[in-house]
Protein backbone atom coordinates (compact mmCIF):
# COMPACT_ATOMS: atom_id res chain seq x y z
CA UNK A 1 0.00 0.00 0.00
CA UNK A 2 1.27 3.38 -0.83
CA UNK A 3 0.94 6.33 1.63
CA UNK A 4 0.19 9.88 0.23
CA UNK A 5 1.33 11.36 3.36
CA UNK A 6 -2.11 12.97 3.69
CA UNK A 7 -1.51 13.55 7.41
CA UNK A 8 1.75 15.10 7.51
CA UNK A 9 0.71 17.29 4.61
CA UNK A 10 -2.58 18.30 6.93
CA UNK A 11 -0.44 18.58 9.77
CA UNK A 12 2.17 20.98 8.47
CA UNK A 13 -0.70 23.22 7.21
CA UNK A 14 -2.61 23.84 9.95
CA UNK A 15 0.72 23.60 12.57
CA UNK A 16 2.23 26.38 10.36
CA UNK A 17 -0.40 28.82 12.26
CA UNK A 18 1.18 30.20 15.33
CA UNK A 19 -1.77 29.74 17.10
CA UNK A 20 -2.03 26.03 16.89
CA UNK A 21 1.54 25.81 17.23
CA UNK A 22 1.01 27.73 20.86
CA UNK A 23 -2.06 25.63 21.66
CA UNK A 24 0.08 22.00 20.62
CA UNK A 25 3.30 23.31 23.00
CA UNK A 26 0.90 24.13 25.65
CA UNK A 27 -1.33 20.34 25.33
CA UNK A 28 1.91 19.30 25.21
CA UNK A 29 4.15 20.82 27.88
CA UNK A 30 1.53 21.62 30.35
CA UNK A 31 -1.11 18.28 29.93
CA UNK A 32 1.04 15.71 28.77
CA UNK A 33 -0.43 15.28 25.60
CA UNK A 34 1.20 13.61 22.40
CA UNK A 35 0.41 16.27 19.75
CA UNK A 36 0.42 13.61 17.12
CA UNK A 37 -2.02 11.44 18.27
CA UNK A 38 -4.08 15.34 18.73
CA UNK A 39 -3.44 15.72 15.32
CA UNK A 40 -4.32 12.42 13.99
CA UNK A 41 -7.71 12.44 16.25
CA UNK A 42 -8.78 15.68 14.04
CA UNK A 43 -7.43 14.18 10.52
CA UNK A 44 -8.49 10.84 10.92
CA UNK A 45 -12.32 12.35 11.92
CA UNK A 46 -11.67 14.35 8.87
CA UNK A 47 -10.85 11.76 6.64
CA UNK A 48 -12.60 8.59 7.96
CA UNK A 49 -14.73 9.47 11.00
CA UNK A 50 -14.38 8.29 14.62
CA UNK A 51 -12.15 5.80 15.17
CA UNK A 52 -13.23 1.97 16.26
CA UNK A 53 -12.21 0.88 19.44
CA UNK A 54 -10.03 -1.25 18.12
CA UNK A 55 -8.05 0.97 15.75
CA UNK A 56 -8.19 3.35 18.80
CA UNK A 57 -6.02 1.60 20.85
CA UNK A 58 -3.63 0.38 17.81
CA UNK A 59 -3.11 4.13 17.11
CA UNK A 60 -2.69 4.35 20.71
CA UNK A 61 -0.08 1.87 21.55
CA UNK A 62 2.41 2.92 18.51
CA UNK A 63 1.79 6.81 19.13
CA UNK A 64 3.34 5.87 22.74
CA UNK A 65 6.07 3.71 22.11
CA UNK A 66 7.15 5.70 19.37
CA UNK A 67 7.03 9.01 21.86
CA UNK A 68 8.22 7.47 25.03
CA UNK A 69 11.20 5.59 23.35
CA UNK A 70 12.23 8.00 20.62
CA UNK A 71 10.55 11.33 20.16
CA UNK A 72 10.29 12.38 23.93
CA UNK A 73 13.94 11.29 24.59
CA UNK A 74 15.24 13.75 21.39
CA UNK A 75 13.42 16.38 22.50
CA UNK A 76 14.93 16.23 26.20
CA UNK A 77 18.06 16.49 24.80
CA UNK A 78 17.75 19.35 22.24
CA UNK A 79 15.70 21.00 25.34
CA UNK A 80 18.58 20.17 27.71
CA UNK A 81 21.30 21.45 25.00
CA UNK A 82 19.23 24.91 24.69
CA UNK A 83 19.44 25.78 28.50
CA UNK A 84 21.54 23.32 29.90
CA UNK A 85 25.04 23.53 28.61
CA UNK A 86 26.41 26.57 30.34
CA UNK A 87 24.85 25.29 33.89
CA UNK A 88 26.91 21.69 33.20
CA UNK A 89 30.39 24.04 32.23
CA UNK A 90 30.10 23.31 28.55
CA UNK A 91 31.93 26.14 27.17
CA UNK A 92 30.35 28.44 24.23
CA UNK A 93 31.09 26.16 21.38
CA UNK A 94 29.51 26.68 18.03
CA UNK A 95 29.42 22.91 17.35
CA UNK A 96 26.74 22.27 19.98
CA UNK A 97 24.59 23.98 18.63
CA UNK A 98 25.15 22.69 15.08
CA UNK A 99 24.58 19.21 16.82
CA UNK A 100 21.44 20.77 18.40
CA UNK A 101 19.75 21.74 14.97
CA UNK A 102 20.77 18.13 13.87
CA UNK A 103 18.71 16.70 17.04
CA UNK A 104 15.95 19.08 15.80
CA UNK A 105 15.89 18.03 12.09
CA UNK A 106 16.11 14.05 13.80
CA UNK A 107 12.92 14.98 16.15
CA UNK A 108 11.05 16.17 13.29
CA UNK A 109 11.42 13.19 10.86
CA UNK A 110 10.82 10.57 13.76
CA UNK A 111 7.59 12.72 13.99
CA UNK A 112 6.50 12.25 10.34
CA UNK A 113 7.32 8.36 10.69
CA UNK A 114 5.11 8.33 13.57
CA UNK A 115 2.25 10.19 11.61
CA UNK A 116 2.71 7.73 8.73
CA UNK A 117 2.73 4.89 10.67
CA UNK A 118 -0.61 6.03 12.11
CA UNK A 119 -1.92 6.72 8.68
CA UNK A 120 -1.47 3.11 7.66
CA UNK A 121 -3.15 2.14 10.09
CA UNK A 122 -6.60 4.52 9.09
CA UNK A 123 -5.70 4.18 5.27
CA UNK A 124 -6.69 -0.17 5.78
CA UNK A 125 -9.61 1.18 7.69
CA UNK A 126 -12.87 0.73 4.73
CA UNK A 127 -14.35 4.64 4.41
CA UNK A 128 -18.73 5.38 5.60
CA UNK A 129 -20.64 7.91 5.92
CA UNK A 130 -20.03 10.32 8.68
CA UNK A 131 -20.39 13.87 10.78
CA UNK A 132 -16.79 14.88 10.50
CA UNK A 133 -17.10 17.45 13.00
CA UNK A 134 -18.72 14.87 15.43
CA UNK A 135 -16.34 12.52 14.43
CA UNK A 136 -13.18 14.79 15.09
CA UNK A 137 -14.72 15.78 18.96
CA UNK A 138 -15.49 11.80 19.73
CA UNK A 139 -11.86 11.58 18.92
CA UNK A 140 -10.14 14.43 20.82
CA UNK A 141 -12.87 13.65 23.73
CA UNK A 142 -11.72 9.96 23.56
CA UNK A 143 -7.71 10.49 24.00
CA UNK A 144 -8.59 13.50 26.42
CA UNK A 145 -10.17 11.09 28.56
CA UNK A 146 -7.74 8.00 27.99
CA UNK A 147 -5.01 10.77 28.96
CA UNK A 148 -7.42 11.40 32.31
CA UNK A 149 -7.56 15.08 31.26
CA UNK A 150 -10.64 17.01 32.38
CA UNK A 151 -12.07 19.36 29.45
CA UNK A 152 -12.40 22.14 31.58
CA UNK A 153 -12.33 25.54 29.90
CA UNK A 154 -8.69 26.74 29.13
CA UNK A 155 -8.59 22.39 27.56
CA UNK A 156 -11.71 23.41 25.46
CA UNK A 157 -10.13 26.77 24.61
CA UNK A 158 -6.79 25.09 23.46
CA UNK A 159 -8.83 23.03 21.74
CA UNK A 160 -10.84 25.19 20.19
CA UNK A 161 -7.50 26.98 18.29
CA UNK A 162 -7.11 23.06 16.81
CA UNK A 163 -10.23 23.18 15.54
CA UNK A 164 -10.98 26.23 14.75
CA UNK A 165 -7.79 25.45 11.92
CA UNK A 166 -9.07 22.29 11.16
CA UNK A 167 -13.14 22.36 10.78
CA UNK A 168 -15.18 24.57 8.45
CA UNK A 169 -16.64 27.77 9.73
CA UNK A 170 -19.93 26.35 9.73
CA UNK A 171 -19.76 23.32 11.48
CA UNK A 172 -17.24 25.75 14.41
CA UNK A 173 -19.68 26.57 17.00
CA UNK A 174 -21.44 22.66 17.20
CA UNK A 175 -17.62 21.10 17.68
CA UNK A 176 -17.09 23.97 20.44
CA UNK A 177 -20.24 23.26 22.34
CA UNK A 178 -19.62 19.34 21.84
CA UNK A 179 -16.48 19.75 23.21
CA UNK A 180 -17.70 21.48 26.41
Amino acid sequence: MIVTERFWDFSNRIYQREAVQQACLELQNQHNLDVNMLLFCIWSGIVHGELADALYGKALRVSSNWRSRLVHPLRQARSWMKTGLASAGFKDDPSYLELREQIKVIELKAERLQQLELERLVESQPAADFDQTLAIVQNLKRYCQRQTLDLDPPVVMLMAVLLEASVPDENLESALLAMS
